[in-house]
This record gives structure tokens, sequence and C-alpha cells, in this order.
């Protein structure tokens, strides 16, 4: 492989690497209508199962890297349970006052590599717990609570004008580096693939150069080096000249292999190639400009 092919493979790479991205983290979530009982809202289309502990019933939704749950709890004083509720969820970055139904907060933190959103709010029969844990912080997760609150309907009741405005207003006050666009992600992915593809040509074009030589016939500035070893397969770039019967290999204008004409045979003078040791082998880059410069080699004909 010369280092074209190598910059190409990580330019594929990289192009590959960006679509994976997009395909896995900005792809739409879909969703589905949600009914149960005297609720109705939208859900993401993932697994769901039943959830009822310590006198809490609703529903687990799992998949797409979250865990999405619908909660609520019959209690006759629902406004003094929401406030236990409120007053045990410390250490949320951001906290919102959301006026759902008789009273509602909203809450978002990191988690981990993710985030953490919770909302609580009740009405006189039920306090309602809605909660998402992500493994990343990406935006379509918030937009899974925010969709279930913005198309819920309680006894035919849907959320208020006010609360809706709320609901909207929180992407505004949080930071788009606490809870980033999907489209960030390929996009960041593609930047640092560009910086890291401009270091390697620029290494290559160091390593490449020639020195300034007035007595060689011909040089072929960024050939292909490849060394390997038990530990790595080390591909570079040298410089190439011929001199006279020798040609001399120079890597950032230094000379480092000399080696007489009549020491290569067929391999070079059909493709170029320079076998230095069973580890390292050379590629002559433009070869074809060289065949007029050289002599006659006994044993090829080709």
């Amino acid at each position: 492989m010369n280092w074209k092919k190598l910059v190409w493979l990580m330019v594929f790479f990289a192009i590959g690497s960006g679509i994976f991205l997009y395909y896995e983290l900005a792809r739409p979530v879909r969703y589905r209508k949600f009914v149960h009982r005297d609720m109705v809202s939208k859900v993401p289309q993932w697994i769901e199962r039943k959830y009822k502990k310590n006198n809490w019933e609703g529903f687990v939704f799992t998949g797409g890297g979250g865990i999405f749950r619908v909660l609520w709890k019959e209690v006759p004083q629902s406004e003094a349970e929401f406030n236990g509720l409120v007053k045990s969820l410390q250490g949320y970055r951001y906290k919102f006052v959301i006026p759902l139904y008789s009273g509602g907060e909203y809450f978002v933190k990191k988690n981990k590599k993710g985030i953490k959103i919770v909302v609580v709010f009740y009405n006189p029969k039920r306090v309602f717990w809605i909660d998402m844990v992500t493994g990343t912080n990406t935006r379509k997760y918030k937009e899974i609570v925010d969709n279930f609150l913005l198309n819920l309907k309680i006894n035919g009741v849907p959320v208020s004008e006010e609360a809706r405005n709320k609901i909207m207003e929180t992407d505004r006050k949080i930071s788009p580096f606490f809870i980033i666009d999907e489209l960030w992600f390929p996009v960041i992915d593609l930047a640092i693939f560009a910086f890291i593809i401009f270091l390697m040509v620029f290494v290559f074009k160091i390593y490449g150069r020639c020195p300034q030589i007035m007595d060689a016939i011909i040089c072929s500035p960024m050939s292909t080096i490849q060394e390997k070893t038990a530990m790595k397969n080390r591909i570079n770039t040298c410089c190439v000249c011929l001199k006279g019967d020798k040609i001399i290999i120079y890597e950032k204008g230094k000379q480092r292999y000399e080696i007489n004409l009549s020491a290569l045979g067929e391999e070079f003078y059909r493709k170029g190639k320079i076998k230095i040791s069973d580890n390292v082998k050379i590629w002559v880059s433009n070869f074809k400009a060289w065949k007029p410069y050289l002599p006659v080699n006994p044993d090829f004909h080709g």
C-alpha cells in the first residue's frame, strides 16, 4: 500500500464513520399513540413493559440508547406528595417551573455520558413522574419527553398553552453544549478526521521531500517506504534519487539508504520496487520517468 492509498483509506473511513454516526445518532425517533385509561399522548416505538412498585405504576419504554418512563401514583394529598418529590430532586443543573395541570417542574442533569430528565407534576388525584435516562446527550431524547408532554391529555384535557410555551422555552435556556444537536456529531467526527488527514499529508510532505542536490540524474519525491517489524507496519514517504549507478533514498532530506543498480532485480525494472531487506521495501513514484535514464538490465528484457 502506498501513502496515497493510505490517505484515501482514511478519507473513506471518515465518510463511513460520519454516515454511521448520523444513522445511529441523528435518525429520528418513531412515535406511536399511547392510550391508557384517561391518559393519551405519544411515546417512542420502543420495547414496552409495565411498571408497578412502591405504589407507583406505569410503563417503561426501552430502546435506541435510552430508557423512558411514564409513572403515576394515586394519593389523597397530591400537592404534598408533589412537593416532597421536588425536594428530593437535588443536584440537577437545570430546573424549570412548568404549569402542568395543577403544577409541575422540569429537571435536567448530566448522567455519566448522557443526560437524565425528570418531570414531576400533579392533579387533584395523582402525582406523575416522567423521566428519561440516556447514554448520550443528544437532543432527540429530550424531544421524547417534550413530545409526550406536548401531546398529553388527561381526561380529555390537554396541556395548557402556557405550559406548552414553557416546555418549548427549555430548548433556548439549556446550553447547546449540554444537550447537543445530533447533526453536530458527524460534523465533529468529519472535522477530526480532516485534521488527522491534513497532519498525515503534512508529515508525508516533510518525509518525502528531496534535498537540493544538483548531481542527481532524476529524483522522485513522495515515494513510498514500508517498514515491517514485529510490532508495527510503518508506511511513510521518502525521496528516491538516481546518481550514476547508485540509488540514494532520503527521508526528511537526509540520506538513509544507498544501493547499487546492479543489486536490483526484475521488480525494480518492471514496477519501480526496491527491496532493501525483507522488512523494508520502497516504491518509486512516477517510475515511468526513470525508464530513459536506466541502463539495460541483462536479467530483464520486459
